[in-house]
């Protein structure tokens, strides 16, 4: 046991050293080109910040996935990746690439949304062609039903990720909870598909990845994430919940990303009931009045990780129980600790 830990850390922490050094030469590149996010009235911060730090990322990623080719010595069959793992590494960079563009100048919202849709579209196509039965509803729905409310769960999910960053390290601490959750429900699962051990993969890149940049994202960041990494994280997070929950694993699913759900759904009811539009850009999201009342980007970003390390723990509780009422059970303790913290954050008098 202590040497498969031992084995993993070095592959995690190569990862993670190469994401923290390429962050470090970004922020002086992008310094220099004046890639900056100024502060606004709806900003938490209030210097010029560098945008952009998702480049970190997509590159460790791609970098770390090409390597493991290279040494894998598969180098004509691609076993390691098959095309579904490659498609969602290329959609991913052309997500990538486009929300850069938006990053820097702006683009429509009806073009990011028809990429979103292609890529989304794409991916599932690809999927649906290689297993036919993949069904994140588990048959409760007519075929057709499940692919549209899959496609339609896909594309909310990239949204919603990208529209809670809005404060230092809150997406790193996301990203890096949610992933590892993932490979961890993976990892000791007594039987996995090869489907399921390549999501597995993704995730523990992921993790590290998203691990390297935290360290300069977390208060007083040095770099700010941008589009470039909100939208191809949302992208790929949202197709590993969605491979969990096809392939049984629903609950963890659900639990695993429940603070950026919880938050960004109470945020929207709210705002409905007070007559306000929902798609405008704001600051009312519960962390964002935590800030306000006072609180540090970093402690507020810390609850949420606290928050997320218990959520991870009931996820991983949940594959070990086949009794209803026990997963009922721990469905409630989980939204209930994430409506705690949400409560304590709105609860506070905001500045």
């Amino acid at each position: 046991m202590t040497d498969s830990i031992f084995i993993l850390s070095i592959p995690i922490l190569f990862t993670a050293f190469t994401s923290w050094s390429f962050t470090y030469f970004l922020i002086k590149f992008l310094s220099k080109l004046g890639i900056l996010d100024h502060p606004n009235e709806r900003s938490n911060h209030k210097v010029p910040v560098p945008v952009g730090g998702g480049i970190s990322i997509i590159f460790t990623f791609g970098f770390i996935m090409l390597t493991t080719y290279g040494l894998s010595g598969d180098h004509e069959r691609l076993t390691l990746f098959p095309r579904e793992q490659i498609a969602i590494f290329i959609c991913a960079l052309i997500l990538a690439i486009v929300s850069f563009i938006d990053d820097v100048k702006s683009v429509s919202r009806i073009l990011r949304l028809v990429l979103q849709s292609f890529t989304v579209g794409l991916c599932l196509f690809l999927i649906k062609t290689s297993n036919p039965e993949f069904l994140v509803f588990q048959g409760l729905l007519p075929d057709t039903i499940d692919t549209i409310l899959t496609f339609l769960l896909w594309i909310w999910f990239i949204n919603l990720f990208n529209f809670m960053d809005g404060i230092d390290g809150i997406s790193g601490v996301q990203t890096i909870s949610i992933s590892a959750g993932i490979f961890l429900i993976i990892g000791i699962a007594p039987t996995i598909t090869s489907a399921l051990g390549e999501v597995m993969f993704f995730n523990m890149i992921l993790f590290a990845s998203s691990l390297g940049f935290l360290l300069w994202n977390w208060q007083p960041a040095r770099i700010f994430l941008g589009d470039v990494g909100s939208v191809p994280l949302g992208f790929i997070l949202g197709w590993s919940l969605l491979k969990l929950a096809a392939n049984g694993f629903w609950i963890p699913a659900i639990i695993l990303p429940l603070y950026y759900l919880g938050d960004s759904t109470t945020t929207m009811i709210k705002r409905l009931l007070d007559g306000k539009k929902i798609w405008q850009a704001h600051s009312e999201h519960c962390y964002q009045l935590g800030v306000r009342s006072g609180m540090s980007h970093a402690r507020v970003s810390s609850y949420i990780l606290l928050t997320n390390i218990i959520l991870i723990a009931m996820a991983v509780i949940s594959t070990f129980k086949e009794s209803v009422v026990a997963n009922i059970i721990i469905i409630l303790i989980s939204f209930s600790i994430v409506a705690f913290l949400l409560m304590f954050f709105r609860g506070r008098n905001v500045n």
